[in-house]
């Protein structure tokens, strides 16, 4: 529906459309960043709990996960191997309903921005596609509340 109908179902009187035009930033954009599987970034790893450690999926202490410092690293291989498993074989996403509402998640952190579309059965969430993207460093930048938008901006040009 466009804006002047909506306005008119709801009986609001002044309408004004947004413009598509957008102004550029002039801002100097570096390279294009890469996957973090491919050049993970440099994070600063703070120290943890007593009972708490970080475990690497990548190499060289890359794409680090916090795990219980109770597990032997026996078992923290047993539970990458069930959990790249389980992410094999289980159904992750579903095919939408479309007489269902969908709920757009979004999440943003000072190297990222993620999106997950999904829809509710049931009071269970159900994820129907995945998105995130890596900033680049202008984007980097951005402080949180500009982080935040771009991650909707991504998210709904990701998926409308």
């Amino acid at each position: 529906m466009e804006a002047k109908e909506i306005a008119g179902v709801l009986d609001i009187p002044n309408v004004t459309m947004w413009k598509k035009n957008a102004e550029t930033l002039n801002r100097k954009l570096g390279p294009s960043p890469k996957p973090s599987i491919e050049e993970a970034p440099n994070l600063e790893l703070k120290p943890l709990l007593a009972y708490l450690r970080y475990a690497f999926l990548g190499v060289n202490n890359t794409l680090p996960v916090i795990l219980s410092s109770s597990l032997l690293d026996k078992q923290v291989a047993e539970a990458f191997e069930l959990l790249k498993k389980r992410l094999i074989e289980a159904q992750i996403l579903i095919a939408p309903d479309w007489e269902l509402y969908f709920e757009l998640m979004c999440d943003a952190s000072d190297i990222l921005v993620g999106a997950v579309l999904g829809q509710r059965k049931v009071k269970i969430f159900y994820s129907i596609y995945y998105a995130s993207k890596t900033l680049d460093s202008a984007q980097a930048n951005y402080i949180m509340t500009e982080e935040e938008m771009l991650a909707l901006v991504y998210a709904f040009d990701k998926f409308c």
